[in-house]
């Protein structure tokens, strides 16, 4: 108020605390003050508003926002130590993620990535189609199951991918979600198929150099 005598300010207003005998909760209140000449005459005009629904919606908001970062958070550690993300595609053809993907397939995420199946864009052509076929004709809430595809990743690797999908739909027969669970399996892709080399290797030496002979190159 002084402000406003002294010519500092042409308006001023603050947010205070009030408890009225009328409500059980503290209001939250802007008070706003000017002083306007008219005719000559110098008028103090004051204003209050109640911001107190404002204010608690906000707070809400700030509340659960802090909830999805600690479960996004939490999600993200689970996803990074068992290397797998959702995907899903929604009834407006819109995609969407679970944080773990682009790690998996070493993206930068893009915002036109809502509009593409990132997975399957990192497949071999003749695959995509493949799988595309497949889940075009997946009946109702049946799983397309435990597929291990090649992928190609945005920085050049190879990595392998184990992919289940399945489509739901609603009472009336409408498209609901596509929802693909993708699983990072390369180490233990890899791990199979020394092993396979090796048994196989292990029958060879068996069948042709005798029992409990072996040659190492």
């Amino acid at each position: 108020i002084d402000k406003l005598f002294s010519g500092e300010s042409d308006i001023v207003s603050d947010i205070f605390d009030y408890k009225s005998p009328n409500h059980s909760e503290t209001q939250k209140l802007k008070v706003m003050c000017t002083i306007k000449e008219i005719n000559g005459k110098q008028y103090f005009i004051g204003g209050v508003k109640d911001l107190t629904h404002e204010m608690k919606t906000s707070n809400d908001l700030i509340e659960r926002q802090k909830d999805l970062n600690i479960v996004y958070d939490t999600l993200r550690d689970v996803e990074d130590s068992n290397k797998f993300s959702i995907q899903s595609l929604d009834a407006n053809c819109k995609f969407h993620w679970t944080p773990g993907i682009y790690d998996i397939l070493e993206l930068e995420p893009q915002e036109s990535d809502e509009h593409e199946n990132i997975i399957l864009n990192c497949l071999d052509d003749n695959v995509r189609k493949e799988i595309e076929d497949k889940v075009a004709h997946l009946p109702p809430n049946e799983l397309l199951g435990n597929h291990e595809l090649k992928v190609t990743t945005g920085k050049g690797n190879t990595k392998f991918i184990l992919l289940n999908v399945k489509k739901a739909y609603d009472d009336k027969g409408n498209f609901v979600q596509e929802s693909a669970y993708c699983r990072d399996i390369t180490d233990e892709y890899i791990q199979k198929r020394k092993s396979e080399f090796l048994s196989t290797v292990l029958e060879y030496v068996h069948t042709d150099l005798g029992t409990g002979a072996f040659i190492w190159d």
